[in-house]
């Protein structure tokens, strides 16, 4: 693949003149516009030849990209504030900005990236050392060209080197290489934060190489650390929480350093390669793969706590020295101070007391798991697939899970791969309702046959309970046991959220929504799972807001949009209801002539006939699912039409064929909005009672 194909395979712009996208060349002082090099969300950037014969970058901010002043205004803003401390090391130098009223747009002139096309590269020895104190480093005056004459690209064929680029044209980067561009990123960063700036938008299209050193560019997001924090930067390598501050900026840092270490998208994040096991750099990336996991911690305080910790850190790597041995030392020391301390006060007789409960107090079970590090990594590789949520990956987690017990039959770890893939799996075709619950089961007994007092025991039973047994009492007996035994079980904090959610308890499931969350950023549907308790309390407003995020993060995005559908539809929006689940269902795959011409209905049947008629059409859908085997969702589809419609004899009679299939989906009879017009019927009270639940107080 040539470089201008790769770059065209990366979705960068590559035009040849302004008037391929309709733009007016913009009319730079002193400067010759030669040629349009690249297109942003906000802008647009071009190679120019000053009047001395050096070759720059421009990029031109117009009015007319905006639908407002503000924005407009924010990102001169951040250029004004950028401007005075952008020559430094790893900052793309700005040399002059302007602003041409009469055009409509303002300007700032850069130094120009490295030429990708082949046709004058800049020596690449020229890197900065971060082992040499940066005042021992021979800077260029500002204005100084720095780039060695056979470095000028020829306009016909320039294109602008990014860190995407690289990604791109080469796959997962060396070790040393990904260390020296985070030691370069992480210098960058700590200067713009000490300047009171953070950069909000680091991804590697951002990050481009002048002579060779990385820099960060697109400086257009750039705004003071005390500004108001919105989630504006790009999805996957915006932080999910706390967005706007340095410590967000090195999380988007560690998903690029993530990417160019493993090849694989920020999306997949913490999934390691298939074959990392033999990888020969096995060792170095697992050292590497520490620092990216702290950086991208979802909760702020578990990240590193400034650009320079970050910049230690790979700085220690770069000398050969272990990363993960320093924490473990670390951890040691504090531990041993906390125990000085401790005995200090309450004296050594208390020595055999404290050794006596933690023996007391941990599980049996940790002395019967599995060291066998084939065993880790096919239950990693398990989980890995089974990540991508599709049912081919369902079926490798599932091979892969079933491999490691037949390694170690008593691999905990395995048992519970297979109940978390059965809990997710079970609606879709690789894995019925029925084959889910039977192997739940299965998990179950061969769990408690390694130990009674697991937790994982305690919480595979306890979503039996909730689930299938319809016995949400002791389901909550068992999460609170499972959590007892390990306030840390991933598993346990999502079902126990469940069970919270639909018996009413909105704001205790959110708590556990959330530190599942900070156990697995990466966990699908948490960030969707996180607005639920927000709609089923009929906080509508809230549950959209997080719902939107969630599309943000990507990671659910359609279900996050079918979400925000069904809170605009219980809060009578039924316009935003139609687009929101228009989008959802071509996301999800479905053909695009079947999708409009669905909803084109669905708007003509609301514009005719109001609430009325389109709940109409949705009972003519759903009855239409059903018909074509869509099976008991479909019959509970059917029966809140009717719901909807005030029908109730029917919305009974469908409810009732869902209870004779004991639908897994009735779990959130108890909660779901969509049952508010029945709720208080003799015969609802009915249901919720056969499934343990006492009536809801409205």
């Amino acid at each position: 693949m040539t470089p201008k194909s790769a770059l065209l395979a990366t979705g960068e712009a590559y035009p040849s003149t302004a008037s391929d996208h309709g733009a007016a060349e913009p009319v730079i002082p002193d400067y010759e516009m030669l040629r349009l090099i690249g297109r942003g969300a906000y802008g647009e950037v071009w190679l120019a030849r000053s009047t001395t014969g050096l070759y720059r970058a421009v990029k031109v901010v117009r009015r007319s990209a905006f639908d407002h002043d503000r924005p407009f205004e924010r990102e001169f803003d951040g250029i004004q504030k950028f401007e005075p401390i952008s020559h430094s090391e790893s900052q793309v130098h700005i040399l002059h900005v302007g602003r041409n009223a009469a055009g409509g747009y303002f300007y700032y002139v850069m130094e120009v990236a490295d030429d990708a096309s082949g046709c004058g590269s800049a020596d690449p020895s020229w890197r900065l050392n971060p082992e040499i104190p940066s005042h021992k480093v021979t800077k260029p005056a500002p204005n100084q060209e720095t780039r060695p004459a056979s470095a000028v690209p020829s306009p016909a064929t320039y294109i602008p080197k990014s860190l995407k680029l690289e990604l791109h044209t080469r796959g997962r980067l060396p070790f040393e290489e990904c260390v020296q561009i985070g030691l370069a990123l992480t210098n960058a960063l700590a200067h713009l934060h000490k300047s009171g700036l953070v950069h909000r938008d680091v991804k590697p299209s951002n990050i481009i190489f002048v002579n060779g050193v990385p820099k960060l560019a697109d400086i257009g997001l750039v705004t003071s650390v005390d500004a108001t924090r919105s989630f504006v930067g790009t999805e996957g390598y915006l932080a999910p929480v706390d967005p706007g501050t340095p410590q967000a900026d090195l999380y988007s840092l560690g998903k690029v350093l993530y990417e160019i270490s493993t090849g694989l998208s920020r999306r997949e994040f913490p999934a390691l390669p298939e074959d990392i096991a033999t990888a020969a750099d096995r060792q170095h990336l697992s050292e590497l793969n520490a620092v990216v996991v702290k950086a991208c911690q979802v909760d702020p305080v578990d990240r590193y706590v400034s650009a320079e910790a970050m910049r230690q850190d790979l700085a220690l790597l770069h000398r050969g020295r272990s990363v993960r041995r320093k924490r473990i030392i670390h951890q040691r020391l504090v531990f041993s101070a906390k125990v000085l301390s401790a005995l200090a006060v309450t004296g050594l007789l208390l020595i055999g007391g404290f050794f006596f409960s933690d023996a007391r107090n941990s599980s049996p079970s940790q002395h019967k798991r599995t060291a066998n590090p084939e065993v880790a990594r096919l239950c990693k590789l398990g989980r890995f697939h089974y990540y991508k949520i599709t049912d081919e990956d369902f079926a490798k987690a599932m091979e892969y899970f079933n491999k490691a017990l037949e390694l170690d039959s008593n691999s905990v770890e395995a048992y519970v791969g297979i109940a978390d893939l059965c809990n997710v799996a079970q609606s879709s075709t690789y894995l019925l309702p029925k084959l889910a619950e039977d192997k739940l089961r299965w998990v179950r007994k061969r769990l408690m046959a390694i130990d009674k007092d697991l937790a994982e025991g305690h919480a595979v039973e306890g979503f039996i309970q909730l689930v299938y047994d319809w016995n949400p009492a002791e389901a909550g007996r068992e999460f609170k046991r499972a959590l007892d035994r390990n306030p840390e079980l991933l598993v346990a904090h999502i079902w126990q959220g469940k069970y919270l959610l639909v018996t009413r308890e909105f704001e205790g499931a959110e708590r556990e929504f959330k530190k599942a969350q900070q156990l697995d950023p990466t966990r699908f549907g948490l960030n969707v799972y996180v607005g639920l308790p927000s709609f089923f309390a009929h906080r509508y407003d809230r549950a959209i807001e997080v719902f939107n995020q969630a599309v943000q993060l990507g990671r659910g995005a359609e279900w996050a949009i079918w979400m925000i559908g069904q809170a605009n539809e219980e809060r009578g929006d039924y316009s935003a209801a139609i687009e929101a689940f228009r989008k959802a269902e071509l996301g999800q795959g479905s053909k695009p002539e079947v999708v409009k011409q669905k909803y084109d209905e669905l708007r003509e049947a609301y514009d005719k006939s109001d609430q009325e008629g389109y709940w109409g059409k949705k009972l003519e859908f759903a009855q239409r699912a059903y018909e074509g085997g869509g099976g008991l969702l479909q019959a509970l589809d059917v029966a809140a039409a009717y719901a909807h419609l005030n029908n109730r004899e029917m919305a009974f009679k469908w409810l009732d064929k869902a209870f004779e299939g004991k639908s897994e989906d009735l779990l959130w009879l108890n909660a779901e909005p969509r049952w508010d017009n029945i709720r208080s019927d003799p015969q609802f009270v009915a249901l919720l009672k056969k499934m343990g639940f006492v009536k809801a107080e409205r």
